[in-house]
């Protein structure tokens, strides 16, 4: 009876503040303490949905809670969301927690190891800015509506047919101007942070399609967030009920930081093109999107990078290479599109190397859409 009842127990949750360690070293232990109590605080006041945890991996993680089941985490999510994107306010600074299941761990502290001290300074010194750029975004995706700006992919071709819209988050400034979120976004992604903003991105992007049904809209995530787990949870049951948004979304991994496991992100692409998403390879050719991703992943898009079409309109040799990328994206990707176009000779020689599939300013600038008041 008793092994029965333990096989049939709901699976158990255990959650870390996985980027601990770092604050201690960049903040100093004191504020290292507070945030795990603060966090503590927030975790007890879930209920009984999250109770303290122990496990081997609390040299790791300093502390674990324990949420019940998928039920509990898929209930709990937002909340989640909310403690990683809740400031702790320590001494002037504010901090934020990078949840994780037990055992993981957040970039952040890599990179001070790796120095092996002897940069511990200029790491600290970087880890307090990126600290700050994240939790501006943070505020400003919390305290105002985040902006997503659409910036369509096109046929070169005559009859100028669009694919789709890529989504890009953008904040209004102070001055009430809209600017580029990139920054920030690349802060988040060095802290271990951007699992919560891209499941708030995914979620916002899967919305404007319920709003605007004759639209394909495409959703960056990092390739830190292209694993199934927990986070996902809510996200896969609304994909799984309506089939109609899923075949309207493209999700672009991009790889501006370095991936999970290729074997994850093979599961995870297989995953959301079950429920009809399309996978795109974001920047294929530069930082962490190389072969080894494209052979495994598949994906149904390729995205070549603009450095590649800004290389070869200056020699006859990275012509060649465009040349080269193009065919391999398209031996293994359906569709291949060419970022950067800027004018009618960026498009030309896109079309020259293979591909009509074009994104770029030629086309338009990423704009943010008008408010339809009929649907707030």
């Amino acid at each position: 009876m008793r092994e029965a009842a333990q096989r049939h127990r709901a699976p158990r949750l255990f959650l870390g503040i996985a980027n601990l360690r770092s604050i201690g070293a960049a903040f100093g232990d004191h504020a290292a303490i507070a945030v795990r109590r603060e966090i503590g605080q927030r975790f007890d006041s879930l209920g009984a949905g999250a109770r303290p945890g122990h496990g081997e991996s609390a040299s790791v993680n300093d502390r674990l809670w324990e949420v019940d089941g998928d039920d509990g985490s898929h209930r709990h999510l937002q909340a989640f969301t909310r403690f990683m994107a809740a400031p702790v306010v320590f001494e002037g600074f504010r901090i934020h927690a990078s949840l994780a299941e037990r055992g993981a761990e957040a970039p952040g502290l890599a990179i001070s190891m790796g120095s092996g001290g002897r940069d511990r300074a200029g790491w600290g010194s970087r880890y307090h800015g990126d600290m700050a750029l994240a939790a501006d975004l943070f505020e400003n995706i919390f305290e105002k509506e985040p902006l997503l700006a659409r910036q369509a992919i096109h046929d070169a071709g005559a009859d100028g047919q669009v694919l789709y819209h890529e989504c890009l988050l953008r904040r209004r400034g102070d001055d009430g101007t809209v600017q580029s979120s990139a920054d920030g976004i690349q802060a988040m992604e060095r802290l271990g942070l951007i699992r919560a903003l891209d499941r708030i991105m995914v979620l916002r992007v899967l919305r404007e399609l319920q709003n605007a049904p004759d639209v394909r809209l495409g959703v960056n995530i990092s390739a830190q967030s292209a694993t199934c787990d927990f986070w996902w949870s809510d996200i896969v049951a609304r994909l799984s009920m309506t089939p109609g948004l899923a075949e309207r979304l493209v999700i672009e991994i991009t790889e501006t930081s370095a991936p999970v496991a290729i074997s994850e992100m093979v599961r995870f692409a297989d995953r959301m093109r079950g429920f009809g998403c399309r996978i795109a390879l974001d920047d294929f050719g530069v930082g962490h999107a190389s072969i080894d991703q494209l052979l495994a992943i598949r994906p149904d898009i390729a995205k070549i990078d603009a450095l590649f079409l800004r290389r070869a309109q200056s020699s006859p040799r990275d012509r060649r290479v465009l040349h080269h990328l193009v065919g391999l994206a398209a031996s293994v990707s359906d569709i291949v599109i060419i970022e950067g176009v800027e004018s009618e000779a960026d498009s030309a020689l896109a079309r020259e190397a293979g591909s009509h599939w074009q994104q770029g300013y030629l086309f338009g600038r990423p704009t943010v859409p008008p408010i339809d008041a009929s649907r707030q």
